[in-house]
């Protein structure tokens, strides 16, 4: 029997997981399971089966993206992309990803987007790096709070039970004034939440939420326990500085690690008596085509440097950077 090619059905949801969790490292429950299907449309994924098991899939999420200017456009979020290890070079990926991309196609979707977790793949099949992911660190006790004080009460702790629809609707306003940023409804929060596990801790605001968890280190009696925040939205520049306030006021705490939670132009770094104790230490870097331009975050001079675009001159290069530039600069905290 040769290799099948055919769109997924809900009899293959516990086979899908199981080849993903062998791709990307992952042990999926059957409490997963049962989460994950309420996020995925599985006419939307595409697999490969040799004798009837699968060795190849990818398929997407339909999302709605900000682009720079605050209007709002349908994509196909590409994801769950892989090839079994036993049927590499044979053309599978190419056959997954076209199918992929036709499929939005009929459905009208004007744009697909990844996000990629081997950055040199995706070029070949028209993916740019638009955005980039920063690895942030803080050093807690080098700062002081954010020199902007929130009112009091201005931040509230919520349970998980009642935690889903809070942040859904404060993603929501985020999102349609953050170029680069994707939709997220309510079951994608109960996804998330799952992932984050039960000692995830949750503040609210007005405009926006963050959401921490907290590996403990007592250090025999010196505690520095390491803080990650795992979700950030703040729709105004006051949340902003409440909820970074709320976050790095969390006690015993050495370290904050945010992995793209901070936007390049994000402000937090002047909001404290010592920028220098926020620390880059990681970034995406790979750029390829016409996607990297459509954000607005990768400047045309960046890519004729690297051999990715050509112009006529010098002044033609300066002219487009100013045109295609944005303020603010494109972010995409999602991940899918």
């Amino acid at each position: 029997m040769g290799l099948e090619l055919r769109t997924a059905t809900a009899d293959d949801l516990e086979e899908i997981v199981a080849a993903d969790g062998r791709a990307f490292s992952i042990t999926y429950t059957p409490e997963d399971v049962v989460a994950i299907r309420d996020v995925l449309e599985l006419d939307r994924f595409r697999l490969v089966l040799d004798e009837g098991a699968v060795v190849g899939l990818a398929g997407s999420y339909v999302k709605e993206l900000t682009l720079p200017g605050g209007a709002l456009v349908p994509i196909a979020a590409a994801t769950w992309v892989s090839v079994a290890v036993t049927h590499r070079r044979r053309g599978l990926l190419r056959r997954l990803m076209t199918a992929v991309h036709a499929d939005a196609a009929d459905r009208g979707e004007p744009l697909l987007a990844l996000t990629a977790s081997e950055g040199g793949i995706y070029g070949r099949f028209g993916y740019g790096v638009a955005t980039t992911i920063p690895v942030t660190s803080i050093d807690r006790h080098r700062v002081r709070l954010p020199s902007t004080s929130a009112p009091q009460g201005a931040v509230r702790l919520v349970p998980t039970p009642d935690a889903a629809p809070l942040l859904a609707a404060g993603w929501d306003r985020y999102r349609r004034a953050q170029p680069g940023e994707v939709s997220r409804d309510e079951a994608w929060y109960r996804l998330l939440l799952r992932s984050w596990g039960a000692g995830a801790v949750m503040a609210v605001h007005a405009d926006g939420h963050v959401v921490w968890t907290v590996e403990p280190d007592w250090n025999d009696g010196h505690p520095r326990h390491r803080l990650t925040i795992r979700d950030l939205a703040a729709a105004t520049p006051e949340a902003h500085s409440a909820l970074w306030a709320t976050a790095l006021s969390v006690d015993l705490v050495g370290t904050v690690k945010a992995v793209g939670m901070l936007a390049p132009d994000d402000a937090l770094p002047l909001l404290l008596d010592d920028p220098r104790a926020v620390r880059t230490t990681d970034l995406v870097v790979d750029r390829a085509g016409a996607g990297s331009l459509l954000l607005g975050g990768t400047a045309p001079s960046v890519l004729a440097r690297g051999g990715r675009l050509r112009a006529r001159s010098a002044e033609v290069l300066a002219r487009a950077d100013a045109l295609l530039g944005w303020d603010p600069v494109a972010h995409c905290r999602s991940s899918f």
